[in-house]
């Protein structure tokens, strides 16, 4: 059963003022007209494009917000790797859109095609949808091609990196015939960093539960772990140090799903299950638009947010950065229903990243079991951690 998106956020409110100054910071945003209702189209329904939505539904008085989103309900990424493992049902990260219907956002289940910037129109399967604002959180696609085979092995090597994609890795987890389970990391930048390192553990963990042979190997392209790196590899080797492989450097040349065999610059492997992750780049609407080629490079304006301190002065690539760090905030109120709340000052984006790594692996080693020889892990790996800064 699944639950209405009916809860309030915990998001800062944006000003009137606010919203019209960003908006005026770049053509693509410009006003069209100077009378009549705001229209507003916001393309993608993710963590970034829900929250836009809701928020100049609020802050603007009349405006008339239309979201372009082939899915008829919001999937949170965030968590799902315990529904990869059969600890959390999807309907506890499934949120239908009808809460934000109710207030007001019209829902365009179709996905946008093209964008014409000239007439300011967003092109659809059936529809022409016109605009005076507009909101680009589109999410990523994968760069299939940068790993030969992959585009022809992609339905039996999952990637579930995206909204509802998830289903698919859970049923070949479940249906593992043995031997090693082998994943990968995409070379940076790519959404969420920690994620593939969360995905390798808890497969690790799950293969410990269920006593089966083989081992979790995790193929990083990227010569050094991106977030957290001390304390990941402590976690490695302390928790699962005959069940999982980080091998780092290491470059796929080519995928044989038929065979099931991976192919890499240091050898070729043999696989019961895999889950590849190919390297990533903005939504192809991006592109089409003009807004760049990998990312969408763009310069944003300094914003003060319902009177806080929180202040966007820098470059930023399109599609990840963002919405990544606006989810969590939305988590931690609006997504379980708990009143508004004046947000606490936010430590440094490094300070953040470091506790949430630790945080992680709190909660991965305290489900071992009786968590005493876990705890003391933990205060060791804390400690290497905060030795190398």
């Amino acid at each position: 059963m699944t639950r209405p998106a009916t809860r309030p956020s915990c998001l800062p409110r944006l000003s009137r003022r606010a919203v019209l100054a960003s908006a005026l910071a770049t053509p693509l945003l410009r006003p069209a007209r100077a009378q009549g209702r705001v229209r507003v189209a916001v393309v993608g329904g993710g963590w970034g494009g829900l929250s836009a939505a809701r928020h100049v539904r609020k802050a603007i008085d009349g405006a008339e917000v239309t979201l372009i989103e082939p899915n008829r309900a919001f999937f949170s990424c965030p968590l799902s790797i315990f529904y990869l493992v059969g600890e959390r049902r999807a309907e506890s990260l499934t949120f239908p859109f009808d809460g934000l219907i109710r207030e007001g956002v019209r829902h365009v289940a179709e996905r946008a095609q093209a964008i014409d910037r000239t007439a300011r129109v967003v092109v659809t399967e059936t529809q022409r949808i016109p605009y005076d604002f507009l909101v680009l959180s589109p999410g990523i696609e994968y760069m299939e091609e940068a790993i030969p085979g992959f585009a022809e092995a992609k339905g039996a090597i999952p990637v579930g990196f995206r909204a509802f994609e998830q289903e698919a890795v859970r049923r070949a987890l479940e249906a593992h015939p043995g031997g090693d389970i082998v994943l990968s990391v995409p070379p940076v930048p790519y959404r969420c960093p920690i994620a593939p390192y969360e995905r390798a553990a808890l497969f690790a963990q799950w293969m410990d539960r269920r006593g089966l042979p083989g081992k979790v190997i995790l193929l990083d392209l990227n010569p050094a772990i991106p977030i957290g790196g001390p304390t990941i590899q402590a976690a490695f080797r302390e928790l699962y140090p005959t069940r999982l492989e980080h091998h780092q450097g290491v470059k796929i040349t080519r995928v044989d799903a038929a065979a099931k065999r991976i192919e890499t610059d240091r050898g070729v492997l043999a696989y019961g299950t895999a889950s590849l992750i190919p390297p990533m780049r903005a939504a192809s609407i991006v592109r089409q638009a003009g807004l760049g080629e990998r990312w969408a490079i763009g310069d944003l304006p300094e914003l003060r947010l319902g009177g806080g301190r929180s202040r966007l002065r820098h470059r930023r690539r399109g599609g990840i950065d963002p919405a990544e760090e606006r989810a969590p905030r939305l988590r931690d109120g609006g997504a379980r229903g708990r009143p508004h709340r004046r947000p606490r000052r936010r430590p440094h984006r490094a300070g953040r990243r470091r506790f949430a790594v630790r945080h992680l692996l709190r909660l991965l080693l305290l489900r071992r079991g009786d968590g005493g020889e876990d705890r003391v892990a933990v205060e060791r790996t804390h400690a290497r951690d905060r030795a190398s800064g």
